[in-house]
């Protein structure tokens, strides 16, 4: 009989231990999931417009040059990361950083002019003997568009707050458009060649006709090399960005492209972008510059989108 008494005790102790066990999983499961909703949370806050280090931006780019278009798709993918470990208890290592982007814009030119002068063109016979002919001097205007598809890839080092060197590296596939336009000045119709000694005359450079355009495109591959400075300034709902690099250029006919263009030298880029930060707009502009040459500009306007936020833009 006691044997059995003692039975029934264990057997109650034993059930209240374990009900008393599940009581305890079940208060603690309200815990798990409020800690889960807040790790998933930071994870958002993370991926919005203003945190996350992926922004996507597309606009236009504006060329006021073009005989055809005067914008053009502007888009870019970016990461920047001025201090990629920030824990780090190293503050060389602290400082280090990562400035990346993906992008396609068109840039454009300061019209040049050619002063041509030309040999005696004959356009009537006055006798037997001798020619009527006129001379004058070709005037030509070009003007040149780029198309850049473009890579860079710049490690950052953290010189003061807001303030950052740079180590530039860019590949850029460039397709560029020159415009023609011919005109004629100087002309003088009263001239007299006896026919003995008129030639006709052979320009190379004479491909068209006065007072039309025409457009020569070639495609090159150009790799960029540099160092630089960038400033990265948080105002008041605006993010100011600024950078200046110098360093050296190589390029080459891209995929053998007949018409490019072997060519090198220095350059120096000035890029300029104003971020308007609850929106998202964008405003930039940029100028490219080959020592010895004419600058060429980029401006452009463009909507900034996190990766996440972009996905949501798309699905609405």
């Amino acid at each position: 009989m006691k044997a059995n008494i003692y039975l029934f005790i264990f057997f109650g102790l034993l059930s209240s231990t374990a009900y008393s066990q599940a009581d305890d999983r079940v208060d603690t499961l309200p815990e798990k999931i409020i800690k889960f909703q807040q790790k998933s949370d930071s994870l958002n806050d993370h991926l919005n417009t203003k945190q996350s280090p992926i922004k996507f931006s597309v606009g236009a780019s504006f060329d006021f040059l073009s005989a055809r278009s005067k914008t053009d798709l502007y888009y870019d993918i970016n990461l920047i990361m001025p201090e990629i470990w920030q824990s780090d208890p190293n503050k060389y290592w602290r400082n280090i950083g990562l400035d990346f982007s993906f992008y396609q814009t068109r840039l454009f030119g300061d019209s040049t002019v050619k002063d041509l002068e030309q040999a005696p063109k004959a356009f009537a016979a006055l006798n037997l003997d001798t020619l009527l002919a006129e001379k004058y001097t070709l005037v030509r205007q070009e003007k040149t568009t780029f198309e850049n598809i473009g890579l860079f890839l710049s490690p950052t080092y953290k010189l003061r707050p807001n303030l950052f060197g740079i180590l530039h590296s860019e590949g850029i596939i460039q397709s560029t458009t020159l415009y023609l336009e011919d005109g004629f000045t100087n002309i003088d119709s009263t001239l007299k060649i006896a026919y003995k000694d008129y030639k006709e005359p052979e320009n190379t450079e004479r491909k068209i006709r006065p007072g039309e355009k025409k457009p020569e495109r070639q495609k090159n591959f150009r790799y960029f090399l540099g160092l630089g400075i960038m400033l990265d300034l948080p105002l008041s709902g605006v993010n100011f960005r600024l950078k200046t690099i110098v360093g050296y250029m190589k390029s080459k006919p891209w995929l053998g492209n007949s018409s490019g263009l072997k060519d090198e030298g220095f350059f120096y880029n000035v890029n300029i972008q104003i971020i308007e930060m609850n929106a998202g707009f964008k405003l930039g502009g940029e100028v490219r510059y080959r020592f010895n040459e004419f600058p060429y500009y980029s401006i452009f306007i463009s909507k900034q989108f996190s990766l996440s936020k972009f996905g949501e833009f798309i699905s609405k």
